[in-house]
């Protein structure tokens, strides 16, 4: 297949290596795929991808290219070369290091996300400090339910597959019962396990009189200031000087 063909099918994105961030490593991998569902040769490959270099990996690649190419190099060669000038060296040690500091802030699910990928990005991390690392991340309600389990321990995808149907069940749990005339602003509606989440007092349905002062009536006013809610009638979109029920005479509701 023609090199432009290869290119000309798929919005390829390019590779500048000014920033570590770009994760070479990864980049290649996304490459191959790419190149392997076309069924492409490995010396199609080699003759596309530096055409997908830019600015400091495009500098890196004429350098290199006149000597490459005399020692016959191949792809294998070519994609250990941009490993070898691209990646970050401390790419391992960072993502251990990230690792063993993660802990779950919100839902299940996204510090599931989270520490997939940053195991991948750790490399060697074993199956059994995989599960340990886990499990110290999870929060303590969730901890002390694999401390009591021992048998829901045996792989990290058992792990993480039972840490979210919990949490998720909790969550619902916690949706299902919370108190009579309580509910959630706009979102700020918790996720699973935030369970340090607090329920926030909506005014109630004919609870002002005129004239009236609740005796939380700066509470109220303070979470209206902190959501942008008009301080007379308690929804968005206007202030207390323009509110349309106060204008038209009408008692708030």
């Amino acid at each position: 297949m023609a090199t432009h063909q290869i290119l000309k099918k798929a919005q390829l994105e390019h590779f500048t290596g000014t920033s570590f961030d770009e994760q070479v490593t990864l980049w290649l991998s996304n490459l191959d795929d790419y190149y392997d569902l076309l069924e492409t040769e490995d010396h199609e490959r080699l003759s596309a991808t530096p055409l997908l270099l830019r600015g400091t990996a495009k500098i890196w690649w004429q350098g290199i290219r006149g000597d490459f190419h005399t020692n016959n190099g191949t792809w294998t060669d070519f994609k250990q070369a941009m490993i070898s000038r691209f990646e970050d060296p401390n790419r391992v040690l960072n993502a251990r290091d990230e690792l063993a500091r993660l802990r779950q802030t919100t839902s299940v699910i996204r510090y599931i996300e989270e520490f997939n990928v940053l195991r991948v990005k750790a490399g060697d991390v074993s199956e059994p400090e995989a599960i340990q690392r886990f499990r110290d991340g999870l929060k303590p309600a969730l901890q002390q339910h694999f401390r009591g389990n021992p048998d829901h321990n045996h792989s990290l995808a058992q792990v993480q597959r039972i840490a979210g149907s919990l949490d998720n069940a909790w969550h619902v749990h916690r949706v299902a019962t919370r108190p009579a005339g309580r509910g959630y602003t706009d979102g700020s509606f918790p996720q699973p396990m935030e369970l340090d989440a607090a329920y926030v007092q909506q005014p109630q349905r004919g609870a002002y009189s005129s004239g009236a002062r609740l005796p939380d009536a700066d509470k109220i006013k303070q979470e209206d200031y902190r959501l942008g809610n008009c301080y007379y009638c308690h929804k968005r979109g206007h202030k207390a000087i323009s509110c349309p029920r106060k204008n038209s005479g009408n008692a708030r509701s």
